[in-house]
């Protein structure tokens, strides 16, 4: 914290990454996934494309304890930050790893919003075909997504 204070996020980095890997390898992981969160927010500002290291580091912790609400919490963070380097492929698998969390639990109506958001990142691309692909892909996965305003929203 101190380094943050000093305005040097790029020093804080491995210390934070150093302490998310200790709490991680004692056992600790829900203290490691909360130092992930708290230092991604202190250097996401000057440092994004390293809160994204630690998210996507958190998420790979999260996984192994079966903490869906915490890592769909990372993988939207994953997608934001993406979005605001302009790294729009890296944005979609995002979002589509996160389709597929919402998938296995069955709820349809943040599928729907991730889908639009799919669906918008490929465009922003522009690539329809792609659009319409990871459109079909949804149906597939969802087959209640359907018959949401979502789903008619993205035809």
């Amino acid at each position: 914290m101190l380094l943050r204070d000093a305005g040097d996020s790029a020093a804080a980095f491995p210390l934070f990454e150093k302490a998310i890997d200790q709490y991680a390898e004692s056992g600790s992981l829900d203290t490691a996934a909360m130092t992930v969160e708290k230092a991604a927010k202190v250097i996401v500002l000057q440092e994004p494309e390293q809160a994204i290291k630690l998210y996507e580091k958190g998420l790979a912790l999260v996984q192994q304890s079966d903490r869906s609400k915490m890592a769909g919490e990372f993988l939207s963070q994953i997608t934001r930050l993406n979005l605001r380097l302009e790294r729009y492929s890296e944005a979609a698998k995002a979002i589509r790893d996160e389709i597929e969390k919402y998938v296995e639990v069955k709820e349809a109506g943040r599928v729907g919003q991730l889908t639009i958001a799919l669906v918008l990142v490929q465009l922003a691309q522009g690539d329809s075909v792609a659009a319409a692909k990871w459109y079909q892909w949804v149906l597939e996965q969802c087959p209640e997504f359907e018959f949401t305003d979502d789903a008619r929203a993205c035809r």
